[in-house]
């Protein structure tokens, strides 16, 4: 209701208009709305926004051709200068679970690192150090920096990934239920990874 009166106000507000998609999508399961949406979204604007929404749309659909098809898409975009490290959140789990380039992934985290020492941004560092096959050092940092902080969806994602690879299940767990609760902020494939983490 808060996107329909938004529009209202300003139709041609495409963060609103993304934001319908992904409630078509995320709540709904409609797919097919989705898809319509973002596409018309995409030849609206030159921002890289629903090329991630349309990764989406294909991890829901398990479609692999088309994640990666999308992921390279909005790579392409979120790269490029004028954006400087706006999309730096969002390439950090593109590059390191769609693409599998991890030393991109680290190298980017490290760069937001520098611009802000946070728990989330030590959260970004310390998966992509994971996926980079730097277990000891991600345990440090998570260890050092992350542990009882307060963290977002995206990043409690993250931690609960970590936290299971580590053994430690009583805060794999929590992370998982606080992940879940905040599913808005993950993706399909996101969710998932934390359901299959669940059965493990």
């Amino acid at each position: 209701q808060g996107y329909r009166q938004a529009l209202r106000i300003n139709p041609s507000d495409l963060h609103n208009i993304l934001g319908i998609g992904w409630i078509a999508l995320m709540h709904d399961g409609n797919d097919r709305l989705a898809e319509r949406i973002f596409t018309w979204a995409a030849t609206k604007t030159a921002l890289p926004d629903p090329y991630l929404k349309l990764m989406a749309v294909a991890e829901y659909r398990k479609d692999e051709k088309a994640i990666e098809h999308y992921a390279m898409q909005f790579v392409q975009r979120a790269t490029t200068p004028a954006y400087g490290g706006m999309y730096n959140k969002y390439l950090i789990p593109v590059y390191a679970n769609i693409l599998k380039q991890t030393k991109a992934a680290v190298s980017i985290a490290k760069t937001e690192l520098q611009n802000r020492n946070t728990p989330q941004t030590q959260a970004w560092y310390a998966f992509t150090l994971l996926q980079d096959g730097q277990q000891a050092a991600s345990e440090k940092v998570y260890r050092e920096s992350i542990s009882g902080k307060p963290l977002e969806g995206l990043e409690q994602y993250y931690m609960a990934q970590l936290t299971k690879t580590l053994g430690n299940s009583f805060a794999a767990r929590k992370y998982m239920q606080y992940a879940k609760e905040n599913k808005y902020d993950l993706s399909p494939m996101m969710l998932s990874v934390l359901d299959s983490l669940g059965q493990d």
